[in-house]
C-alpha cells in the first residue's frame, strides 16, 4: 500500500502560517511577475477564481470581494517543503519527494492499521508545521492519487481515505475526471 501526503492549498496555507490575518480570507498567489494566478484557498476557489487567470483583469473585483493578493515567496515554499518532508520520516522509512507538497509514503512495512499511520502524518504536520494535509492511501500510487483526490473533497472523510478493496476502486474510479488524475 503507498500513501500520497499533499498539503491543502500549499503556497495559501505557508503564507497564514505567517501572516494569521489571512485565515479563513479569499487568497491568491500570483506568479513570478504576478501575472497569473498559481495558487488560490478554498474561500478563492469558491469565488470561481481559476488557476492561470491573468491577475490584472480581474484585480478591481479581487478587491471589491476583499481577496488578499501575494506575489509569490518560493524561498518560504521550498523552505516548508524541506520541513514537511521531515516529518513523515519520522514516522516511516521509506518516502518520495513527489513534488513540493506532496510525498509518496510505502506503507508496506508499516502497521497494519494504515489509518491511524495516516493520522499520526496528518496530526504530526498540523502541530508541527500548522499545515492542514490530505491522505490518500491505496495499492498504487496512481490510485493513491485518486484516493486523496476524494480526502481532500469530501469533508466525511476527515481528509484521509484508503481504498484497499476492489468494489471501493472500481467505484472511485467511476466518478472521477480523467484529468483530475
Amino acid at each position: 500500500m503507498f500513501a500520497i501526503v499533499d498539503i491543502n492549498n500549499f503556497y495559501a496555507s505557508c503564507e497564514r502560517i505567517f501572516d494569521p490575518k489571512l485565515r479563513n480570507k479569499p487568497v491568491v498567489i500570483l506568479s513570478n511577475n504576478d501575472g497569473c494566478i498559481i495558487a488560490r484557498s478554498n474561500e478563492a476557489k469558491k469565488l470561481g477564481i481559476k488557476m492561470g487567470q491573468i491577475f490584472f483583469e480581474k484585480e478591481n473585483r479581487f478587491k471589491e470581494q476583499g481577496v488578499a493578493v501575494l506575489s509569490s515567496n518560493y524561498p518560504l515554499y521550498a523552505d516548508m517543503s524541506d520541513r514537511m518532508v521531515q516529518v513523515p520520516r519520522e514516522i516511516v522509512d521509506n518516502i518520495t519527494v513527489y513534488s513540493v507538497d506532496e510525498v509518496f509514503i510505502d506503507l508496506n512495512n508499516c502497521s497494519k492499521n494504515l489509518n491511524k499511520t495516516a493520522f499520526k502524518v496528518k496530526n504530526k504536520l498540523l502541530k508541527y508545521l500548522g499545515l492542514q494535509v490530505s491522505v490518500g492511501i491505496a495499492p498504487i500510487k496512481t490510485l493513491a492519487k485518486v484516493t486523496n483526490f476524494y480526502a481532500k473533497r469530501y469533508p466525511k472523510f476527515k481528509n484521509i481515505l484508503v481504498l484497499d478493496d476492489d468494489k471501493k476502486i472500481q467505484d472511485s474510479l467511476k466518478l472521477i475526471d480523467i484529468g483530475e488524475i
